[in-house]
């Protein structure tokens, strides 16, 4: 069995991703990324070399069954899940109870025994509090709404409760931008899944790929980076595409438009507006004088006559967002250089630098002014 395409391989490249498949198969997937490291190393191609080890696999050769063996034997049995069980008897017996008429019994039920205050993501408090909020729904729809409101707070991406909610400043802390990337790094099972982790963010990141690929993929680069990311206007319907969060108090806001041809050869004034629009609700959500760079991702950097974006308004042409990939790729080659638990902070941030993808290279090293 191949995996093909940057999408599959990331996904099992992830330690807590490939955890969840039984040993076994958990196994083999070691396996194929050793196997992918000796089509490397060999002395033919890759394509070659990877033909070669498929053709011993499929006749039985008896080197390959010794290998296999070797690498299957003894595996120690799959733990069981205690935490992911009580969470599946608890979510029946609420439904149970929800069947049977007791609609406010089985929102409290999924609270009581689905403490949200136990759960280290937030994402996981938010669906369960959205759960709980669905039952309760049917006999206090407005208990529910505050129930909603809540669920919403930790989880962006659940249903926004009908009377909005009140937005949350984003405030990153100096110095934590090597630190944070070191976790992600860390999350992988070897330097390749970093590679190909990279790999598949860049390609999302291109103009004709869909606005909700670009927008979602720039938001993972944004954590990815070190910084705190949102989409407000995905997430709350109002503001910016992108939002990044940077050390010293300062802001990437940013206006996506990939979907525009490439033969464009100015910024529109709707699009300029927009721009106008994102820059307002920022200064009345985070005030006057808080250091923004305001960023469209556009193939044109000209004005049209009609458009008047902010001042100092910058753009991330084709250009420049290729010179960006270059960076990205080059970066994730170097921390493929050595296990991803090799790594410090203090070298991370060294090679952040280096690549020019520290938070002051990126405001500035990838964009043009917008200009008439």
């Amino acid at each position: 069995m191949l995996l093909c395409g940057s999408h599959l391989v990331q996904f099992v490249g992830v330690k807590d991703r490939l955890n969840l498949f039984s040993p076994e198969t958990k196994q083999q997937f070691l396996i194929g990324q050793e196997i992918a490291k000796l089509a490397k190393q060999g002395t033919g191609t890759p394509v070659a070399e990877l033909i070669d080890l498929m053709g011993k696999c499929l006749k039985a050769d008896p080197g390959w069954r010794s290998y296999h063996a070797k690498k299957m034997v003894g595996l120690a049995p799959a733990k069981q899940d205690t935490a992911k069980l009580d969470i599946a008897v608890a979510e029946r017996a609420a439904w149970l109870k929800f069947r049977a008429g007791s609609a406010i019994e089985a929102g409290e039920l999924v609270q009581k025994d689905l403490d949200p205050r136990k759960m280290a993501a937030d994402s996981d408090k938010g669906w369960f509090i959205q759960t709980a909020a669905s039952y309760v729904h049917a006999s206090d729809p407005n208990r529910a709404q505050e129930m909603q409101r809540k669920a919403f707070e930790w989880n962006r991406y659940l249903f926004r409760p009908v009377a909005g909610v009140r937005y949350q400043k984003m405030i990153a802390k100096a110095g934590l931008q090597a630190q944070n990337m070191l976790a992600w790094v860390q999350t992988h099972t070897d330097p390749n899944a970093i590679t190909v982790s990279v790999e598949a963010l860049v390609n999302n990141l291109v103009f004709g790929a869909s606005h909700a690929r670009f927008e979602q993929a720039w938001a993972e680069l944004g954590t990815i980076l070190g910084f705190k990311s949102e989409r407000p206007e995905e997430e709350l319907g109002k503001g910016p595409d992108g939002l990044w969060a940077m050390p010293e108090n300062h802001y990437l806001l940013t206006e996506i438009k990939n979907e525009v041809e490439l033969e464009r050869t100015e910024i529109h004034q709707n699009e300029a507006e927009q721009m106008s629009n994102s820059a307002n609700w920022f200064e009345k959500e985070y005030g006057k004088g808080v250091p923004v760079t305001l960023l469209m991702v556009h193939p044109a950097e000209y004005l049209a006559d009609s458009a008047y974006p902010p001042a100092k308004t910058n753009v991330m042409t084709l250009e420049k967002l290729e010179e960006f990939h270059a960076r990205l790729r080059a970066f994730a080659a170097a921390l493929s250089s050595k296990s991803p638990e090799a790594w410090t902070a203090t070298e991370i941030g060294a090679l952040l630098a280096s690549h020019r993808l520290d938070a002051g290279s990126i405001r500035t090293n990838y964009c043009v002014s917008a200009k008439r």
